[in-house]
């Protein structure tokens, strides 16, 4: 009776405390909250010094999904609204509404799969060429009330009592777990995001030297776009350094081949108007040609005048004294 009593109180303290870890596991998902629209702390990873996220966003939690508004404005300069194309989360692509007046560009009914951390990637069309840049979503669930469900109690089954030992039989022993732990993710070691920002400030240098004072407005927009992308760059913990150096590189490879088709193109711009200069200077010259030919001409046409007029002088004074002379 002692046994059954003693189990009985066993099978008791097992049922609490599967009860109590269902009451305390982690809450991150939309069945765990009321529905409800709410307001909540937030801000991005990612953004680069250009643009920030406002501090607050706003959360839809609805039919079993969870949905946020957020908002990014430009800072630095402030001369248009953020550029991108589109949002991609793992539930979806969402598209922004942008406002130059305020420098703003507003994501809204973002489906995102839970709460607290979310990677997203967002396309860029600051440079010449569309750019994806991957960003963590930080959407805090303090204010979110939880929903208060109590979990059925299940009675337990009737235990059924050992069979005692056979006096002198030695017990067979419990075989040892072989189970390997779960291997948890490895962090990026510190010295690779170290190097990986040098890397970074060494190509950031490398592109400022690109700019030459003959650049157009298209080429200076260029470079400009390239270092906004370079600083939005964080270092992705899911790949080693020497792949997050071959993104940076890949960065300005892609610059440097569409800054030479730039100024190419802005060459051929430049060209017809210096041709224009050219024939006009081509066109002075044939008229003052013209003009010196016409002053030659005309002091010819005096000469030969002057000089017929002195041979009828001549003329004239060799009859008149001829004439004396009879």
């Amino acid at each position: 009776m002692k046994r059954v009593k003693r189990l009985l109180c066993a099978a008791l303290a097992a049922v609490t405390l599967l009860a109590a870890a269902a009451f305390t596991a982690p809450r991150a998902y939309a069945e765990d909250y009321e529905d409800g629209t709410y307001t909540v702390s937030f801000s991005m990873d990612g953004l680069g010094r250009h643009n920030v996220a406002w501090s607050t966003a706003t959360v839809h939690i609805e039919g079993g999904a969870i949905y946020v508004d957020f908002t990014l404005e430009r800072v630095d300069p402030r001369d248009h609204a953020p550029q991108y194309d589109y949002l991609t989360t793992p539930c979806g692509t969402y598209y922004p509404t942008s406002d130059d007046a305020t420098y703003t560009c507003t994501f809204s009914w973002v489906q995102v799969p839970h709460l607290g951390r979310v990677d997203v990637a967002a396309m860029t069309s600051a440079m010449s060429q569309p750019y994806e840049v991957e960003y963590v979503l930080h959407i805090d669930d303090a204010g979110i009330p939880v929903k208060q469900t109590q979990q059925p109690s299940t009675p337990s089954a009737p235990s059924t009592p050992s069979t005692p030992a056979i006096p002198g039989t030695p017990s067979t022993p419990a075989a040892p777990d072989t189970t390997e732990p779960a291997t948890p993710d490895t962090p990026a070691e510190p010295e690779d995001v170290s190097a990986f920002e040098t890397f970074k400030a060494e190509q950031k240098a490398t592109i400022d030297k690109l700019a030459q004072s003959s650049d157009s407005e298209a080429a200076k927009k260029l470079i400009q776009a390239a270092g906004e992308a370079l600083d939005a760059l964080a270092y992705d913990e899911s790949k080693s350094l020497e792949e997050n150096e071959k993104a940076v590189a890949d960065l300005l490879a892609k610059l440097e081949e569409d800054l030479t088709a730039q100024r190419q193109q802005d060459e051929k711009t430049i060209a017809p108007g210096s041709d224009k200069k050219n024939d006009a200077n081509t066109t002075g010259d044939v008229t003052a040609t013209a003009a010196s030919e016409k002053k030659l001409s005309t002091g010819a046409i005096i000469g030969i005048v002057i000089a017929a007029v002195a041979v009828i002088g001549a003329g004239v004074a060799v009859v008149l004294k001829q004439r004396k002379k009879k």
